[in-house]
């Protein structure tokens, strides 16, 4: 999941780029972050919150570079230090999907595994100078970045991603419905070629480059995205081709099998919760583990709507705490009768 909203251009205000981010939400919601430029203004700002966080700490209303993302942690912690976008080297950039072999990847490159794997796309990119390493991840991968220098750069292999021009700039999402939201008259929307890096500056294109997808899953692995990896280096995988029993008795597995130690690790104390909160504690967990492990084996729209649920979850369970706190508080304020 995750999900990137970037912009090149004239100067535009901070709130627009904040309302695009705002409609991508619902493919994160772990953590949130957006860097900004406006001439010489150069920040990163990030929060362990949702997009409305950010509005607290910006304190520029205009920007003619910017790079957001709302992160759906699959590797890593949910922290502010683990959200996107990254300032690696020279570039600072964001990345949206799962990637299978950046341990491999790393050690090949002689650089230390990061703890997550968005990370490595940055790391070896600022190691090697070489754009042609985004094709060597296996996986799912789209990624935004600026190198420090005043321009956008935008890759897309699989994952949804969409542009829209206008007058001055141009902007990208990966949710088409945030683009109409401030969809001007007269503009288009459109998604981006995949397998290339498109470079902005000032909302022009002023160049590009085909990064064809290298990779090749191993003989004998299960293939975890049939939209992306290639049999032999030739052939795309079919649709028919996809062992649907295998996902199927997998997911069953997952869903009826809570006791397998997967998804038993996100809350360690529910038995010091009540009744009504551990059980949503245990959804989350069943929620979080079906994402995590099935992701690569399921439609865009299946994960979407198993993430929305995982999300309106995390908020029941904070109303739940916000009820229970607010009990406690006014349990301490009662005067006791002394019978």
């Amino acid at each position: 999941m995750c999900g990137i909203t970037a912009y090149s251009g004239k100067s535009v205000n901070i709130l627009k780029a904040m309302h695009l981010l705002e409609d991508n939400d619902s493919r994160g919601g772990h953590s949130t972050g957006i860097y900004v430029e406006n001439g010489d203004f150069k920040k990163l700002y990030k929060t362990t919150g949702e997009s409305p966080e950010l509005l607290r700490q910006i304190e520029h209303n205009k920007a003619d570079l910017f790079i957001g993302h709302t992160r759906y942690a699959t590797h890593g912690v949910k922290t502010a230090e683990n959200t996107h976008p990254y300032a690696i080297g020279r570039f600072i950039g964001c990345h949206n999907g799962v990637l299978n072999n950046y341990e491999e990847l790393c050690k090949k490159n002689y650089i230390s595994v990061p703890d997550v794997d968005s990370k490595a796309i940055y790391t070896i990119l600022d190691e090697t100078a070489d754009y042609q390493t985004l094709g060597e991840h296996g996986g799912t991968i789209n990624a935004v970045w600026t190198e420090r220098d005043g321009r956008l750069y935008v890759y897309r292999r699989n994952n949804p991603l969409f542009k829209m021009e206008v007058k001055g700039g141009v902007y990208f999402s990966s949710l088409e419905e945030g683009l109409k939201s401030i969809q001007p008259s007269g503009s288009t929307i459109e998604e981006v070629e995949k397998e290339k890096i498109f470079v902005y500056e000032n909302g022009e294109l002023v160049g590009s480059k085909d990064v064809k997808t290298t990779y090749v899953a191993p003989e004998g692995k299960k293939i975890k995205n049939w939209t992306d990896y290639k049999v032999g280096g030739e052939q795309e995988v079919e649709l028919e081709d996809y062992n649907q029993s295998y996902y199927n008795n997998i997911y069953a597995e997952k869903y009826d099998n809570v006791d397998n130690g997967y998804a038993k690790t996100m809350y360690a104390n529910k038995e010091l919760e009540t009744d009504e909160a551990a059980l949503v504690m245990t959804q989350i967990e069943i929620l979080e583990s079906l994402i995590c492990e099935m992701e690569d084996y399921m439609l865009d729209g299946e994960v979407l709507a198993l993430s929305k649920v995982a999300s309106e979850k995390y908020r029941e369970l904070d109303t739940l705490h916000d009820e229970e706190e607010l009990h406690k508080q006014l349990l301490s304020n009662q005067l006791v009768a002394p019978f």
